[in-house]
């Protein structure tokens, strides 16, 4: 065999496998459910190079890996920075300041025990402490927390969450996370459903390290801190002119140092003596570099704030109010985008996990955090006002939400006021109110005492109508008297607890219930029917 062949032959062992041309569409086979063919592992990364030899997986990140070794504690300085810290804690403290809340993921009754669930859980363990903690996962790039499971016996519940250091974890060139300690320094793996993770900032998922702020926040931070440095030696300085002393020329070494301690003496002695053949002047320095400085240094901290709440509005000022609410309004979406990372990770690890050992086919609670502002209800509320006027009213949903709270719908011939709608009770040595009478009214027809249906009277003398109506209101008190009495009864006692109308109101459905309709129905089915047949064959209803 020639050289050549030799050389073929063995290239032709690491060759990839000839892959078979595309088969037609109706051909293809089914989806690979949980398969991933670009993986970082087996060397299919040609970004990294065949990296299964190695123990852990190294970060991309450039400057933490060259400069720094690949130690977060290289970037730990940043976060002892004061304006680094200033800043953070507007983002930090914009976060956690915001109300939560824990919605189910649907509508069946599982899902909205694990919901419930969530609620107490999140309460129980502190919420916003464990946000506050887990955000710094942006600062670094990736979070660790380790979940301390508890029971009751009945259901498993999440006793504590413990934020970890970033650093104590690694990954494994195929992406799987290892716990680094001392006895195994390349990494332990990590029990399955136990720690809550999350990435943030990398450019891609096969970076599972993430990509900090740190990052980005070491050389603004490094400028800072040399800018003072510069600058305090600048003040120091030229803060005071500097003292020149003169000796003659041929002066010995003995003379020219005790001018030199003499001149030290100006900055540090009220009074000096020297000799009257020794001249001491003060340099005054040309002071206008000094605002290079203040430039330089305030460049990098305005870059500071930038990076970390996307404006640099709350430390200049400039712009006005019209260019301050603008850039308050970036850092609020980035306090957003916090805050979804946090509670969408959760949800979707720990939320999925308790949804699946103790409500098995429940849908995971939504967890969130209202960024935005509250809304001018005042300004909605006149607007919905308006809309009425031209045809058009909001949905009961719609108004719960907007205004929150639990709302009805106003029973039909009910006009709204404008007073309030829960007046307070009379006082219980009021006396009772009574309707005035209304004297625009004509008198009532005798043996009906009925004044509303005294008003047709005017239309002139009584017909066969009347006399039926007549005698069909003789037994009305006996059929209503069952009816009402139960809730006037429930009314004085409501009046006497000193309950409002709404309170009272909340009751009517329950005491229409237990009312005997039966018997009015009957005595209205029966009264209609001899109206009918009277209208119809001419009776007269009193013969």
């Amino acid at each position: 065999m020639s050289a050549w062949d030799r050389f073929k032959h063995a290239c032709g062992q690491f060759a990839e496998p000839a892959q078979p041309a595309p088969a037609p569409e109706a051909e293809q086979g089914p989806a690979l459910v949980g398969v991933e063919i670009a993986s970082t592992g087996e060397g299919r990364d040609i970004t990294r190079g065949y990296v299964d030899g190695l123990f852990l997986l190294q970060p991309e990140d450039a400057l933490l890996v060259g400069k720094l070794g690949g130690d977060l504690d290289g970037y730990r300085a940043i976060f002892s920075d004061p304006e680094v810290k200033i800043a953070w804690d507007q983002r930090a403290l914009g976060l956690i300041a915001r109300e939560w809340y824990v919605e189910p993921g649907a509508d069946d009754r599982k899902s909205k025990q694990a919901a419930d669930q969530a609620r107490e859980i999140l309460t129980h363990i502190g919420w916003d402490e464990a946000t506050r903690k887990m955000q710094l996962g942006v600062f670094w790039g990736h979070a660790f927390a380790e979940c301390l499971w508890a029971t009751d016996g009945a259901t498993i519940t999440l006793d504590s969450l413990k934020v970890k250091k970033p650093k104590r974890f690694g990954f494994r060139p195929d992406g799987t996370p290892v716990l680094l300690t001392m006895r195994q320094p390349m990494g332990e793996p990590l029990p399955p459903r136990k720690f809550w993770r999350f990435a943030s900032g990398a450019l891609d998922d096969d970076e599972p390290y993430g990509l900090g702020l740190a990052h980005w926040l070491y050389w603004p931070v490094w400028f800072r801190r040399n800018g003072d440095k510069f600058w305090a030696v600048y003040l120091e300085k030229f803060g005071m002119p500097t003292a020149v002393g003169k000796h003659p020329p041929g002066a010995e070494k003995a003379e020219r140092d005790k001018l030199l301690q003499a001149v030290r003496a100006v900055h540090r002695d009220s009074a000096i003596t020297i000799s009257n053949n020794m001249l001491i002047e003060l340099l005054e320095a040309v002071r206008a570099s000094g605002a290079d400085y203040d430039k330089f240094v305030q460049r990098w901290i305005t870059t500071i704030y930038r990076l970390i709440v996307g404006q640099d509005f709350s430390i200049t000022g400039a712009g006005g109010q019209y260019k301050g609410d603008n850039l308050m309004d970036v850092q609020r979406s980035l306090i957003k985008a916090d805050a979804d990372l946090i509670n969408v990770s959760f949800a979707r690890q720990v939320g999925r996990w308790l949804a699946d050992w103790n409500f098995p086919g429940a849908t995971p609670p939504r967890i969130w955090r209202r960024v935005e502002d509250a809304p001018d209800l005042a300004s909605l509320s006149d607007t919905h006002s308006k809309l009425f006027t031209v045809g058009y009213r909001p949905t009961l949903d719609q108004v719960s939400e907007t205004y929150g709270g639990e709302w009805e719908p106003v029973p039909v011939g009910t006009a709204p006021t404008g007073g309030d709608p829960n007046p307070p009770p009379p006082a219980p040595d009021a006396p009772p109110v009574e309707m005035a009478e209304d004297t625009a009214r004509p008198p009532a027809r005798a043996g009906t005492g009925c004044p509303t249906c005294a008003a047709f009277a005017e239309a002139g003398p009584p017909d066969a109508l009347d006399d039926l109506r007549d005698l069909a209101l003789d037994g009305w008190k006996a059929q209503m008297e069952p009816l009402v009495n139960p809730l006037f009864a429930e009314l004085d006692a409501a009046i006497a607890r000193g309950e409002t109308v709404a309170q009272f109101r909340a009751k009517l459905p329950g005491l229409m219930e237990k009312m005997p309709v039966d018997q009015v129905v009957a005595a209205l089915t029966e009264a209609g029917f001899v109206a009918r047949l009277a209208g119809e064959v001419g009776i007269d209803v009193n013969s």
